[in-house]
């Protein structure tokens, strides 16, 4: 005899019995025939944290928890990020993510991965500093409109010209309260280049005329600052082996450090992949 759904949850409820639907864990294959298991609901706090299913492209990855985001998984259709904090660069205690404060977010450093399964590494590097179209809509795309200035921490700068930039869509016809005529809206570039002349790592952070760090230290833990500005650097590099473009965001304060960021970066992709074929490249 079948009974209701109705009678079925009553009696789980009053035996303690809990109820997982099938729903809450299923595996999923990508397109790149990576296999992982999408778990159910958990608790961020658990400790220890639970290691979850990852891919990036063909590669298999298991994951604790709390380096995620939200510190449960991956999002739904896979894509996900390492959450870790500045400047140790280790993730964040179980569920200190779960009611994210300014503080928090302000010293995280998010890394990003992406399998280019349809695009060259060169070909993807050489996006990030030439525009698409001519670049007469949006000067300050081309690295070619740009200050390019002296070496700084192993990366050469290319400088937004913030005046130019700014008489230029004047005369296009924008108003200056337009927030493109602010110098927050503009972005200074900084590249490493190869033997052959190819971007090998572009950071692009807040226009230099933007002093303020708006950032601070209190306690031993870097917070947000009272300052009204809060600079911030996008960070692009490629791992042509594995052929995985990474992105990764944080506070400009972090810049000086980019070169131990990256290096985190390629370091924690191998460490937590479960494929030996990976590791070895």
């Amino acid at each position: 005899m079948r009974l209701p759904l109705a009678l079925v949850v009553a009696v789980c409820l009053v035996a303690d019995i809990s109820i997982v639907s099938a729903s809450e864990t299923s595996a999923v294959t990508n397109e790149q025939g990576c296999i992982r298991q999408r778990g159910g609901p958990q608790d961020p706090g658990t400790v220890p944290p639970p290691v979850m299913d990852a891919c990036v492209g063909p590669y298999s990855l298991r994951i604790p928890a709390n380096y995620f985001d939200d510190q449960v998984g991956p999002n739904f259709d896979g894509s996900f990020g390492l959450y870790l904090e500045y400047p140790d660069l280790t993730p964040f205690a179980p569920g200190e993510r779960t009611h994210l404060t300014l503080d928090v977010a302000t010293r995280t450093v998010n890394i990003g991965y992406v399998y280019l399964d349809r695009v060259s590494a060169e070909a993807f590097m050489q996006r990030q500093t030439v525009p698409d179209g001519s670049g007469e809509d949006a000067p300050e795309m081309d690295i070619q409109t740009r200050i390019k200035g002296k070496e700084v921490d192993g990366l050469t700068p290319y400088y937004a010209d913030v005046a130019t930039y700014r008489a230029h869509y004047l005369a296009k016809g924008l108003k200056p309260s337009n927030s493109i005529m602010q110098a927050s809206y503009y972005k200074d570039w900084y590249v490493a280049r190869d033997t052959r002349g190819q971007s090998e790592t572009i950071v692009k952070c807040t226009s230099r005329e933007v002093q303020e760090s708006g950032v601070e230290y209190r306690d031993g833990k870097l917070i947000r600052s009272k300052e009204r500005q809060l600079p911030e650097c996008e960070h692009t590099f490629v791992m042509p082996g594995m052929k995985v473009a990474v992105k990764i965001n944080y506070v400009r304060f972090a810049f000086k450090d980019w070169k131990k960021i990256q290096e985190r970066a390629r370091s924690a992709l191998q460490e937590l992949s479960r494929d030996a074929d990976f590791t070895r490249r």
